[in-house]
């Protein structure tokens, strides 16, 4: 599989959907605040057409990949309080840091094995 298109609409989805959801309920959810949630529900149908191909993607993402998706999200990412957005933002930077190291130690451990047999 090469490339991350139905992971970037995925987590372009997540972030827009998020950014609507955190606007929607600054003042309590109404009925006016609907209008927030089209575009990101605009995104949906690509986003989970794809899920199957995204969960592949994900397992064979290089650290390039991982950056390209935390851009992506953070494009779509526009929370009120931009302290929040941050620390969301730090906490997925943290969690691609976190699967950077899984996947260095993993290929570590199969060269290990590979040369064990």
């Amino acid at each position: 599989m090469a490339g991350i298109k139905e992971s970037k609409e995925l987590v372009e989805f997540i972030g827009a959907l998020a950014s609507a959801g955190d606007k929607a309920t600054r003042d309590g959810l109404g009925y006016e605040d609907i209008a927030l949630f089209i575009g990101p529900l605009m995104l949906a149908a690509e986003a989970f057409k794809g899920l199957e191909d995204a969960k592949l993607e994900i397992g064979e993402l290089d650290d390039a990949e991982i950056a390209e998706l935390r851009e992506a999200f953070a494009a779509k990412l526009d929370l009120v309080d931009d302290q929040l957005e941050g620390l969301v933002e730090d906490g997925l930077a943290a969690a691609a840091n976190v699967y950077s190291i899984y996947k260095k130690v993993k290929s570590l451990r199969d060269a290990a094995e590979a040369v064990a047999e």
